[in-house]
């Protein structure tokens, strides 16, 4: 319904509350005599930063006072019953995206051809288009308001770009300090995925990771995975787990879980089957 504006947020001035820019006929809002160009300002009492809270703050409300300018500078304090679930058939500006202050070392943005559309020019780094498009957000400028209106309006789910789990790595990937790195002790949990393809070029990187894969796959298809493994060491080395045991070194001593050499385990199960 909504689509975030290109406009970079840096070139706006911005005044409190959200401006309508339609009012549906014989909807809620044109008996209320609300026009374009208004702006709500407050909803019982408290400030309308854009239509994101102007859902929250009218939902499942059934009385409720809103506060709204004219366009002539007028002040409007206008009560409000409705039935529950009516909706007020109104559309509001779109919102203009918080810009992102990293300088990360491989921005997509620096690096799109120069006519490419508007749109992938602008650097977001807004809470409000991940929660509704999508976007992928770094919170490395997140600030306490932020994060509280995430818990309070439960924004979910959030995108985060990681980077690297590893705070001096991700701090010099994005080009900040640490502590403006530093995401896993603002938020209490975390689920991040990395992508295999890159979105820029989907059918060549297709093409590339099945070129890459596929040898292994047949060879686990023809041969089975025991004799794979013990033919090619580098298919062994991926292995991280088997059988229920956890066969990579590295991720059982950072999980401080139990360890099973691979080799051994297959052997093993291999004697086991010959008994």
């Amino acid at each position: 319904m909504y689509e975030f504006a290109v406009t970079p947020a840096v070139t706006q001035l911005r005044r409190p509350g959200v401006i309508i820019t339609e009012v549906a006929p014989e909807s809620l809002a044109e008996e209320l005599e609300l026009q374009p160009n208004d702006r709500i300002v407050r909803v019982n009492g408290r400030q309308v930063r854009d239509y994101l809270d102007f859902r929250f703050q009218t939902a499942g409300e059934t009385e409720m006072t809103l506060l709204v300018k004219k366009p002539n500078g007028e002040s409007w304090e206008i009560e409000i019953e409705r039935e529950e679930g009516e909706d007020f058939g109104l559309m509001f500006e779109q919102i203009v995206p918080r810009q992102c202050a990293n300088e990360c070392l491989f921005c997509f943005c620096k690096g799109n051809p120069d006519d490419a559309r508007p749109s992938l020019f602008v650097r977001d780094e807004d809470i409000r288009l991940s929660f509704l498009y999508g976007n992928y957000t770094t919170l490395s400028s997140i600030t306490d308001d932020e994060m509280k209106r995430i818990v309070e309006q439960r924004l979910s789910p959030q995108y985060v770009s990681v980077h690297a789990t590893d705070l001096k790595t991700r701090a010099y990937l994005l080009g900040v300090d640490e502590k403006r790195a530093d995401i896993f002790g603002k938020l209490n949990v975390l689920h991040y995925c990395v992508a295999n393809m890159p979105g820029a070029v989907p059918r060549t990187s297709t093409f590339a990771l099945t070129n890459a894969t596929l040898p292994y796959a047949l060879d686990l298809a023809n041969k089975g995975f025991e004799k794979a493994i013990k033919e090619d060491v580098g298919l062994e080395e991926g292995v991280n787990t088997y059988a229920g045991k956890l066969t990579y070194e590295a991720v059982a001593a950072s999980q401080n879980l139990e360890y099973t050499p691979l080799n051994k385990l297959v052997e093993g199960i291999a004697a086991k089957a010959a008994n």
